[in-house]
């Protein structure tokens, strides 16, 4: 009788554990699968939206990037999803992205910004803030292992050799510089809302600050527009890795190498 029921139970765990295998690997290769659809959907909504000559079409994410200084097309970005309110673009050039902007800030973890689903998801803005030009931005993205989407935000846990990021919106642009970043727990609750307060704007920096991992060494200013770019980071379970950004004017003015 002993013998019997060692033998059914052995069983049983070689039917579980061949189902969490077969798990793994159904989830590996969907991720596979969606980050290259992800990457040619970026690709396609990037020629589509950017009016460049065909020698300069950018056709995967590391390729060289183009440059254009009237930003996308946003008419036909919004043909493509009218969710779509801004463009980003690092100056490393792996960044180079549509943002999008729901009225929630789960929807975009698991759809790409032509509304489909796909695991890569896309780059959002919080739900809460009005638009690009609020006080206190928030903005996520996901931390992919084939450095697209916000996986080069890595760089800043050290000095970075590349620190400005061009935010493209309907008919305007501007520029940003990172200035700190830190790590902070995914249960922090953080509404931009809170921020529109210089104060409170100055509390959070000052938080940032204490454990900054890149610090450039400038003071915020009370007419500071601060736009956040957001990850998660794997040093531990549940970490969120914050890059603080400053907008700035043509020039660096005003900021400490």
């Amino acid at each position: 009788m002993k013998v019997k029921f060692k033998k059914t139970l052995i069983n049983i765990l070689i039917v579980i554990v061949s189902i969490f295998l077969a798990y793994e690997i159904y989830s590996l290769i969907k991720l596979k699968r969606d980050e290259k659809i992800g990457a040619e959907t970026y690709s396609k909504i990037r020629e589509i939206s950017f009016d460049v000559s065909s020698e300069k079409k950018v056709s995967k994410i590391d390729e060289e990037k183009f440059e254009q200084s009237n930003g996308p097309d946003f008419d036909k970005l919004r043909n493509i999803n009218n969710d779509i309110v801004l463009w980003i673009k690092s100056d490393e050039g792996h960044i180079d992205y549509p943002v999008v902007k729901t009225d929630n800030n789960t929807k975009y973890l698991y759809t790409g910004a032509d509304g489909k689903r796909n695991i890569v998801g896309s780059i959002f803005m919080d739900y809460r803030n009005e638009d690009a030009h609020d006080p206190f931005v928030m903005i996520y993205g996901h931390m992919m292992e084939d450095e697209s989407m916000f996986a080069t935000l890595n760089e800043f846990k050290a000095k970075p050799k590349l620190d400005g990021f061009t935010f493209y919106t309907d008919g305007k642009s501007f520029k940003t510089k990172a200035v700190l970043s830190a790590l902070i727990s995914g249960d922090e609750y953080i509404n931009p809302r809170d921020y529109d307060d210089f104060n409170k704007r100055k509390e959070f920096y000052d938080t940032i600050r204490k454990n900054a991992l890149y610090d450039a060494n400038y003071n915020l200013k009370e007419e500071d527009r601060i736009v956040n770019l957001v990850t998660c980071s794997y040093e531990r379970k549940n970490l969120r890795l914050v890059v603080v950004t400053i907008v700035t004017a043509d020039s660096d003015s005003g900021f400490e190498d």
